[in-house]
């Protein structure tokens, strides 16, 4: 690699910790909640990257991640309040890669049609399995017809680059 960390780039992670349940092999800061406060966890997160940007000085973003939790249960105008933040905190280059983790069952064309809007451009679906008994032991919600929904869903909302993340 050449030239200074700041020429170089970095990546920006943002973790989305809320859950419709709780996956058993779980491990991740993650959690069910009934109803977020939005608000004061958009805040939070919000002043965290304020302070790492101050720590970091000047840098040049060439990917964000948003993880988690469920990522793709964040309401659009939250993502955009917090992609805003992080072209205003850094350098946003222009062909910063910007995922987001999405479970199967929580999208559909209109959101993903919106994330893309604000500049998304990398989706990955935690799919887990296609097989009908392991997602049940893995106590997932959706099915293959899901997942097939799902990518659908992406590609007719204008996503080309996303994975299927299987265990």
């Amino acid at each position: 690699m050449t030239g200074s960390g700041a020429e170089a780039g970095f990546g920006v992670y943002l973790h989305w910790p809320f859950c419709k349940s709780k996956c058993p092999y779980c491990d991740f800061n993650s959690h069910v909640r009934e109803a977020v406060d939005q608000d004061r966890w958009r805040q939070a997160l919000l002043a965290d990257l304020e302070h790492a940007a101050a720590k970091s000085g000047p840098r040049r973003v060439t990917s964000v991640f948003f993880g988690g939790g469920t990522p793709s249960l964040m309401p659009v105008a939250g993502m955009a309040e917090i992609l805003t933040a992080v072209s205003d905190a850094f350098n946003l280059a222009p062909n910063a890669e910007m995922s987001m983790e999405c479970n199967p069952g929580t999208v559909d064309e209109p959101y993903l049609a919106a994330m893309r809007e604000l500049g998304l451009n990398r989706l990955s679906f935690g799919v887990q399995s296609v097989i009908p008994t392991e997602l049940q032991l893995l106590e997932r919600e959706h099915d293959f017809g899901t997942v097939v929904n799902a990518v659908a869903a992406a590609r007719a909302a204008g996503f080309d680059n996303f994975n299927l993340d299987l265990i």
